[in-house]
């Protein structure tokens, strides 16, 4: 029976695995597809920046995202504490942006490309497939067609 439940185990290791990576790829092509780059500066750099309560590492800011085209968009939003001190003391910091101003990478930053979820996903499948293929021989003493 042990063997059953290892086999299932992988099985659906195999499919988060797929979805994870999925889900990874899709933010990835969203934002080089639909993502636009603009330069992200404090509104009032004397204001004081509020923290906040839920995570630590995070504070609320009034940004402005400049566009290429001369677009402005104005918003609060939570920052990271480094990129907050950052548009503190230098100024601008350059991100991507989508449709979405609360969907942002940060300095040229890369979004996760799922190539290790996607090999983890073919390794669990062939293995998988071939315990499955040991269970189903004759002789083993289990009952499965």
């Amino acid at each position: 029976m042990r063997s059953i439940q290892f086999v299932a185990g992988l099985f659906v290791f195999g499919l988060a695995s797929i979805v994870i990576a999925g889900i990874d790829l899709y933010h990835a092509w969203e934002f080089r597809a639909e993502g636009k780059p603009a330069l992200m500066e404090l509104v009032d750099r004397q204001k004081p920046v509020q923290e906040s309560s839920g995570v630590p590492s995070y504070e609320f800011a009034n940004v402005r995202y400049k566009f290429a085209d001369g677009k402005e968009v104005v918003t609060q939003r939570p920052i990271p504490k480094v990129i907050g001190a950052q548009l503190r003391t230098s100024g601008a910091v350059s991100v991507v942006i989508l449709t979405d101003p609360d969907r942002v990478i940060y300095n040229g930053e890369k979004p996760d490309m799922p190539w290790i979820w996607l090999a983890l996903s073919v390794a669990s499948f062939a293995t998988f497939s071939y315990a499955l293929k040991l269970i189903k021989r004759p002789g083993n003493g289990l009952d499965i067609p």
